[in-house]
Formats: structure tokens, C-alpha cells, sequence
């Protein structure tokens, strides 16, 4: 139907949902492929909307806790709040 070819062709190729290399973008669309299965044996309407929300939301989940991680780790968290990291000055502890 008009539904699943908007989201084949549409939204799940739409550049600000998927990521920018190749290999990345083929195992989103795995991923949307799998949820988009998954939610067809448990019959589930607009499952392919569902699917490609699923695993947009998981990315995003992903992308925040990877920036998260890699801000704490460097040092940027200082008394609770986010400081401003500039090259060659050190944040107090």
C-alpha cells in the first residue's frame, strides 16, 4: 500500500533519521527490517511506523549515552553542571 512505500522509500532513507556511512546505514535498515518482523508475527497495525520509531528512538538513546560517556570521561562534567572545555585549560575539580 501507499503506507509502506512512503516509509521504504521515505522515511527510512530520509538523511536526518539514518546514519552516514554505508555499513551503518545497512544495519539500520536490518534493525527496522527485524523490529518491522517481529511486530508483524504479533500482527501489530502501521507496524513498519512503529519499527522505524522503535529503532530511531533506540539510535538516539545510543548517540546520547556514547556524547555522554565521552564528555564525562574527558573531564567536561565539573560540580554538577556542564563547564566549557577549551583546548590547554584545566577545569577545577
Amino acid at each position: 500500500g501507499v503506507a509502506f512505500v512512503l516509509y521504504t522509500f521515505y522515511m527510512v532513507t530520509d538523511p536526518a533519521t539514518t546514519p552516514e556511512k554505508p555499513r551503518a546505514q545497512m544495519a539500520f535498515g536490518a534493525a527496522v527490517a527485524l523490529t518491522y518482523g517481529l511486530l508483524m508475527t504479533f500482527h501489530v497495525v502501521f507496524g513498519l511506523f512503529f519499527a522505524l520509531t522503535i529503532v530511531s528512538a533506540v539510535r538516539c538513546s545510543l548517540l546520547w549515552a556514547n556524547a555522554w560517556a565521552a564528555t564525562r570521561d574527558r573531564g567536561v562534567w565539573a560540580r554538577g553542571r556542564l563547564a566549557v572545555a577549551r583546548p590547554g585549560v584545566r577545569l577545577e575539580s
